[in-house]
């Protein structure tokens, strides 16, 4: 998770895989504190035919935004490198940025060819599906000195945002508990999916979907030291291999306490996601569908 300093000119825009891999949807230009038209390399599988295990992989520069298209297998990881590195050849003098889009399964080797091959790298959430392979990230943009910057915009969501700074001024006290619900729906439909549902590409709800909820309570919190879960596939069998219910209870070398419910089984529709924080001088929950109201806080000084 590297800073954007040191790249303040900076704009990114292109195509982008959407999350059913079915068709291609435009990314929203995102615009840092200064612009100036730069070329994105960007990666992304679209889905084929199910019954090959082949999909597409496509790749743009910002200049022309013509793809190029191979065939990859991803079961075949040796293959999948060797295939970004001989499309990397082309783009080596002209991009400067490389987008990962592709299953989580790839996205540690495909970000670590891209640092290796001199670019900067934009990886989509999760970072990685296992903690050696983030490490690698890591070390391989230290080793080479190309930033390499992870999707967490949950981050910049107003009422996140607000409460950081609330607890960064002590305004709450000292933080005696937390609560983390992440109630969403993914039927059975959803892992019709060359990748999804699987262990190797997928790795879990925890990665897929709720990566960014673990991310904000490290962020607002900070490190865990404890946990105890239990974990069960209720509902979906066969469709998926782990979990799609989780519940945990967690403490923090703070000393706060925290209990943790995940579950992809709300009933026909994404219900909430929300972070509740207790305090010795407040309490305060940001909740809504993607944390993006603030539905109550009750607080010494307000």
């Amino acid at each position: 998770h590297k800073s954007f300093a040191g790249l303040t000119n900076v704009k990114i825009g292109g195509s982008y895989a959407s999350e059913n891999n079915q068709q291609l949807d435009k990314l929203y230009d995102t615009l840092l504190p200064v612009s100036f038209a730069f070329n994105t390399w960007q990666v992304y599988v679209k889905s084929s035919d199910k019954n090959t295990n082949k999909w597409g992989i496509t790749y743009f520069t910002r200049e022309d935004q013509i793809p190029i298209q191979k065939k990859l297998t991803t079961q075949d990881k040796s293959q999948n490198i060797n295939l970004m590195t001989e499309l990397m050849k082309n783009e080596k003098e002209q991009a400067d940025i490389a987008v990962i889009c592709t299953p989580n399964g790839l996205h540690a080797s495909h970000s670590i060819a891209c640092l290796e091959n001199g670019w900067h790298v934009l990886c989509e959430k999760p970072m990685a599906i296992s903690i050696q392979s983030a490490q690698e990230m890591i070390k391989i943009s230290d080793k080479t000195g190309k930033k390499l910057f992870i999707v967490k915009q949950n981050r910049y969501n107003p009422p996140v945002m607000a409460v950081k700074k609330l607890l960064e001024e002590k305004k709450l006290g000292k933080i005696l508990s937390v609560q983390l619900n992440c109630f969403w729906n993914r039927d059975a439909a959803y892992y019709d999916s060359l990748w999804k549902g699987t262990k190797e590409m997928d790795g879990g709800i925890l990665y897929t979907q709720f990566s960014h909820f673990i991310d904000l309570v490290y962020w607002l919190i900070g490190d865990i030291s404890t946990t105890h879960s239990f974990s069960e596939n209720l509902l979906l069998g066969n469709k998926i291999e782990f979990e799609d219910n989780c519940v945990a209870i967690v403490k923090f070398k703070n000393g706060a306490v925290g209990s943790m419910h995940f579950t992809i089984n709300s009933y026909k529709k994404n219900m909430e996601g929300s972070i509740t924080i207790f305090g010795e001088k407040g309490t305060i929950k940001i909740g809504g569908q993607y944390l993006n109201k603030l539905e109550y806080q009750c607080m010494e000084d307000a």
